[in-house]
C-alpha cells in the first residue's frame, strides 16, 4: 500500500474516534447524477465482433454518509456510486450492458455559507468495471447447439480500479419542519462537481470455465461526474452517563459523568424519575441553562432535606454540586428516590434519551453504580 493511503487510514481511524466521543452529527444521503468515461477503445473492440458499443454517459446512483463534530470544519465517511451505460443503439442480435461501480472512505472540509454551505473533500476506495455481452440465439434447434452458441457468443468480463474522486460540493439546507419531541429536521439538497481517477490493479477477469485474464481496453476510465444529492441530519448522543445513584439517607444524590473526550452543554437536559412498579414519571430536575460538563467532569445532583438552602456549584468545573428543586416533588426537601426500587432516565433538551439507570434496593446498601 502507498503511503499516502496509509496516512489518510490513519488519519481516519485517529480522528473519527476522538469525534464519537462528544456530540457528533453528520448527513446520511443518496444521490443521482451523471458520469462520463472515455470508451473509445472499448466501443472500438466491441464493433469489431459486431457487438453493439455503449455510450460515454452514464446514469449514477450512490449512497453517502458523513459524521464530524459540531463547529469542527473536517468531516469523515464512506461514499459509493454505481452508474451504468446503456448501449448506443438498439440491436436485435446482440446485447451489450457496461457498469461502473467504486466506493471508498471519505474526508471533506465544509465552510458555512448563508442558507448553506460548500465543501471540498476526496473519496479514496476501490472500484470495478462490469461488462456483460450476449447475442441473440435464434434459428438454433437443439439444446446442444443453444448451449454451445451459449458459451461462443455470451460473456461476462470484470476489472478492478483504484479509485480516488477529488470533489466540490455546494449545498442548500431547506427545513422540514420539527420532530414530535422538538429536534429540527433539516434536509440537505447538494449539487457535486468531481472527477473520478480510476487505474487498473488488474487484467480483465472472464467469467469461463478457463478463468482467463486479458488486458483489454479501459486502462484509465477516468472522467467528470456531476451529481445531486439529498442528505439527512444524522447524531449519535454524546457520551454522559448516570454512574451512580444515592437513594438512602437525607441527602439524595444522582451522579453524571462526562466520558467524553469534549466538554458537552447539558442546558435544559432532564433526570426523570419514574417508578418501577408502575412505569410513570413522578419528578423531573431541569438543568440550568449554559451549564456545560468539561470532558471527564461529574456533576451531581442532590435532593432530599440536606439540600434545602445549599448553592449550586458554577458549571463549567470537574466537579459541579447542583441543589435546584425537582419539579413534581410537593414540598421543598421531599425525597425523590424510593428506598426499595426506582428508575432513572436521563434525556437531552429535545427529549432523546441519552442513558437510564434502575435498581432493586438491597438492605445493606444506600447507593446503586449504574455502570459496573
Amino acid at each position: 500500500m502507498k503511503p499516502s493511503r496509509i496516512a489518510f487510514t490513519l488519519l481516519v481511524i485517529v480522528v473519527l474516534p476522538y469525534g464519537a466521543y462528544a456530540q457528533a452529527t453528520g448527513t446520511f444521503g443518496v444521490s443521482v447524477g451523471w458520469l462520463s468515461l472515455p470508451l473509445s477503445d472499448l466501443n472500438s473492440l466491441l464493433h469489431t465482433y459486431n457487438y453493439p458499443g455503449v455510450s460515454e454517459h452514464f446514469l449514477s446512483f450512490g449512497i453517502h454518509t458523513l459524521l464530524g463534530v459540531p463547529d469542527f470544519p473536517l468531516r469523515f465517511g464512506f461514499g459509493g456510486q454505481f452508474a451504468f451505460a446503456l448501449p448506443e443503439s438498439d440491436s436485435e442480435q446482440s446485447e451489450t450492458v457496461f457498469g461502473f461501480l467504486y466506493g471508498g472512505l471519505v474526508a471533506e472540509f465544509s465552510q458555512s455559507i448563508p442558507l448553506g454551505q460548500v465543501a471540498v473533500g476526496s473519496l479514496a476506495g476501490i472500484g470495478g468495471a462490469f461488462l456483460n455481452l450476449e447475442r441473440s440465439r435464434r434459428g438454433i434447434t437443439t439444446f446442444d447447439q443453444a448451449l454451445t452458441e451459449l458459451l461462443e457468443v455470451s460473456g461476462e468480463f470484470a476489472r478492478g480500479y483504484w479509485v480516488a474522486q477529488p470533489y466540490l460540493r455546494a449545498s442548500a439546507f431547506i427545513p422540514l419542519g420539527e420532530r414530535a419531541r422538538g429536534r429540527p429536521i433539516n434536509l440537505e439538497l447538494s449539487l457535486t462537481a468531481g472527477y473520478v481517477y480510476a487505474f487498473p490493479w488488474g487484467g480483465w477477469g472472464i467469467t469461463d470455465e478457463e478463468e482467463s485474464e486479458w488486458p483489454g481496453p479501459l486502462d484509465r476510465p477516468s472522467g467528470p461526474e456531476v451529481t445531486l444529492s439529498f442528505h439527512f441530519d444524522i447524531s449519535v448522543p454524546p457520551r454522559v452517563v448516570i454512574d451512580s445513584i444515592r437513594y438512602r439517607g437525607n441527602d439524595e444524590v444522582v451522579t453524571l459523568v462526562n466520558q467524553g473526550r469534549r466538554e458537552v452543554d447539558v442546558s435544559g437536559w432532564q433526570i426523570l424519575s419514574s417508578t418501577v412498579e408502575r412505569d410513570r414519571i413522578a419528578q423531573v430536575f431541569v438543568f440550568p441553562q449554559g451549564c456545560v460538563v468539561p470532558a471527564g467532569g461529574r456533576v451531581r445532583v442532590h435532593s432530599g432535606p440536606a439540600s434545602v438552602g445549599k448553592t449550586s456549584t458554577p458549571c463549567g468545573q470537574a466537579e459541579i454540586d447542583l441543589y435546584h428543586r425537582y419539579a413534581g416533588l410537593e414540598t421543598e426537601g421531599a425525597e425523590v428516590w424510593d428506598d426499595r426500587a426506582d428508575l432513572a432516565r436521563l434525556q437531552d433538551a429535545y427529549g432523546e434519551r441519552i442513558d437510564s439507570c434502575s435498581y432493586q434496593a438491597k438492605p445493606e446498601l444506600d447507593a446503586t453504580e449504574c455502570h459496573k
